[in-house]
């Protein structure tokens, strides 16, 4: 598709993404503002954010309103019902459509319809964590408050898109969203800047077999049970522990945690990094490990199978999804020790690489922005 894809006239459409910093939420975010030039030149858009950044994008058709609160979530609260009301009816614009990159709609009114782009899985499992546990809080506040946010401001002609057929079948049940309302945009593997050759240098990684798991310290991110599971290799595998090596994108400030004296040399804590690095690191590393029991679709397996690399992932259906026909793919209990320990050594033992593997070549920004014409037409 070409910028002749969206042909009607001029069109006032407000972008709602004032909560993408990090992580998944910023990737949808910058991939959205990228795709804007490619697939729709024509209607006006109005990014309201508060990213660091994105001001380079403001052009013809692109205004970026940066820097809308201070406080998280107080500001966004605020914002989200009053604020951007507020803002329309000062600058004197009435939107014909309101996109949400960030999982809840906004406070304008049924007669303009929204388009939500959907990622938080946490209200879709059934886990239960304590309001109680000062590291559970934020757990709990998703599981059971969040479902009643996204459903408030989510009206009659709404479109919640999400990026698998699992969170499809689960937002229906867990927000009560008629299937036909949902739709499934898978997220677009952005092959060519994952082609390109970085000048990064991990000379670490050289002469070791490295185990890579690139994610943060959320409870539910589970690096624990990789943990243990080199524990278990340690007592029982002394050749293979002297050589391997576990890099992990955790901040040296929790290392205490995730690092006991017996696996010092093992664990290597980078840190957040740059794209370009991560890439290297997908090129030089023998093995992914992603343990995770909590996600949308589990972006990094998608990069991984990109190169090749042998995966152990969690046995849940956001991972099979994502890599399925993927013949590097191993699935096992995300909280057994054991399996993840037996799955390393096998890993380690048989040092193979695969063919690279996309199971979704096209860019799929291209639905995304054929939705949008849908709605305004």
């Amino acid at each position: 598709m070409s910028n002749s894809m969206i042909r009607n006239k001029k069109r006032i459409i407000f972008v709602n993404c004032t909560a993408a910093s990090v992580g998944g939420a910023l990737t949808v975010f910058v991939q959205f503002l990228d795709s804007i030039e490619t697939y729709d030149s024509v209607n006006m858009y109005y990014i309201f954010c508060n990213t660091p950044g994105v001001d380079q994008y403001n052009k013809n058709n692109i205004k970026i309103i940066n820097k809308i609160y201070k406080r998280k979530w107080i500001g966004r609260f605020l914002w989200d019902n009053f604020g951007i009301k507020n803002w329309a009816k000062t600058n004197n614009l009435k939107p014909d459509l309101i996109i949400s990159l960030q999982n809840t709609g906004v406070n304008l009114g049924k007669k303009v319809k929204q388009i939500i782009y959907y990622h938080q899985s946490l209200p879709m499992y059934e886990y239960k964590w304590s309001l109680w546990n000062k590291k559970e809080r934020i757990l709990w506040f998703y599981k059971n408050l969040y479902p009643w946010f996204v459903k408030r401001c989510f009206y009659r002609d709404d479109v919640l898109v999400v990026q698998s057929d699992w969170m499809k079948e689960a937002c229906s049940k867990v927000l009560n969203i008629q299937l036909n309302h949902i739709k499934v945009i898978r997220p677009s593997l952005q092959v060519d800047s994952l082609s390109v050759e970085s000048d990064a240098e991990f000379q670490n990684l050289d002469g070791f077999f490295s185990l890579i798991y690139p994610a943060s310290g959320m409870e539910y991110k589970n690096h624990m049970v990789i943990i243990e599971a080199l524990k278990q290799i340690s007592r029982t595998r002394q050749d293979i522990i002297n050589n391997l090596r576990f890099y992990t994108t955790l901040d040296t400030n929790i290392s205490e945690k995730y690092q006991p004296d017996s696996l010092k040399e093992n664990i290597v804590f980078w840190g957040n990094i740059e794209f370009s690095e991560l890439l290297q690191l997908y090129r030089k590393a023998d093995i992914m490990v992603f343990p995770s029991y909590l996600e949308t679709v589990g972006l990094p397996l998608l990069e991984a199978a990109f190169f090749g690399l042998p995966i152990v992932a969690s046995d849940l259906p956001y991972a099979r999804e994502a890599v399925f026909g993927y013949e590097g793919a191993r699935f096992v209990k995300f909280n057994d020790p054991s399996a993840w320990a037996n799955e390393i050594i096998r890993a380690y033992e048989n040092r193979k690489k695969y063919s690279s593997f996309t199971s979704n070549k096209k860019d799929t920004w291209s639905d995304f922005f054929e939705l949008i014409r849908e709605q305004v037409k």
